[in-house]
């Protein structure tokens, strides 16, 4: 996959760990979203504009309007990838109702629909690359896990960017209200004393999320699969240390080509000597 059709930023896919079976359909999943995101985060387009390509997209998907143009005819690709590979039209559609809310520039009131959102974008992912390689769906709720707290993580170190450039937060209102944070707190140079204190509440919640994905690879069957998710797993652990006690509104945190490399060691290394133990979701849920 050409590196213009997408960024490693929002997935840390490897194409060469995903079966050869399973690739294509897999590069134009994941082509799809960066392209639906680009236009959810375009600034300089107004945000009725930017619905209104979503909602091509999501149309052309579902054959509910003539492709005019060659730039939505991926969508119709996608389709046939998916009734060929008989995968659920949902992991497209909550892939677009998640873009929907950061084209319309939603402001999250509450943390159950910050959760939504989490769950519709950055979970899909997740359950797209399981259901996909035919994986047991006791998989699906530590993956969300997984997927979600490396999504998290990605919004904090965008956290002053997003806010400059797009006047978006991935903060519920009720919790900057809890900690007495306001918005343009996130714009300063240096975190304020309550600005720390919320994001030690939100990286407890993200510890909590890497602990409950722990299991996730043994429970994966496919083994370069078990790979990818390894490698996603030790990325979110550095990412999480390069945040933990640092003020990043000071000075910019970024995921370097070495902090990939690294990730992708460590992930090859783990994958590999991980022994797979089947789990049902009667047990996931008891544990």
């Amino acid at each position: 996959m050409a590196k213009k059709e997408y960024n490693i930023n929002i997935f840390p896919l490897h194409p060469f760990l995903i079966k050869r079976r399973y690739r294509k359909v897999t590069c134009s999943y994941f082509k799809f979203i960066t392209y639906a995101k680009n236009i959810a985060d375009n600034a300089n387009i107004q945000s009725y504009s930017r619905m209104q390509d979503l909602c091509e997209m999501e149309d052309l998907f579902f054959y509910q309007r003539e492709c005019k143009s060659e730039r939505f005819a991926y969508m119709l690709d996608l389709r046939k990838e998916f009734e060929k590979e008989l995968l659920a039209p949902a992991l497209v559609v909550d892939i677009i109702s998640a873009l929907k809310k950061d084209a319309s520039d939603f402001r999250y009131e509450v943390k159950s629909q910050l959760v939504e959102y989490y769950k519709n974008y950055a979970g899909t992912m997740g359950r797209f690359l399981l259901a996909s390689h035919n994986e047991n769906p006791s998989t699906y709720m530590p993956a969300d896990a997984l997927c979600i707290a490396f999504q998290m993580l990605n919004n904090l170190i965008h956290m002053k960017m997003d806010g400059i450039t797009k006047k978006r937060f991935y903060i519920s209102q009720d919790l900057m209200e809890q900690y007495q944070v306001a918005p343009k707190d996130l714009y300063f140079t240096v975190m304020s004393k309550n600005t720390k204190n919320l994001i030690k509440e939100i990286l407890k919640e993200i510890k909590g999320l890497l602990q409950d994905a722990k299991i996730l690879p043994s429970i994966i069957k496919n083994n370069r699969l078990r790979i990818q998710f390894c490698t996603l797993l030790s990325l979110s652990h550095i990412l999480y240390d390069k945040i933990a006690g640092k003020d990043f509104l000071k000075k910019d945190i970024k995921i370097s080509k070495f902090n990939h490399l690294n990730a992708l060691i460590t992930g090859i290394f783990e994958g590999t000597f991980t022994s797979y133990k089947e789990l049902s979701v009667k047990r996931l849920k008891k544990k």
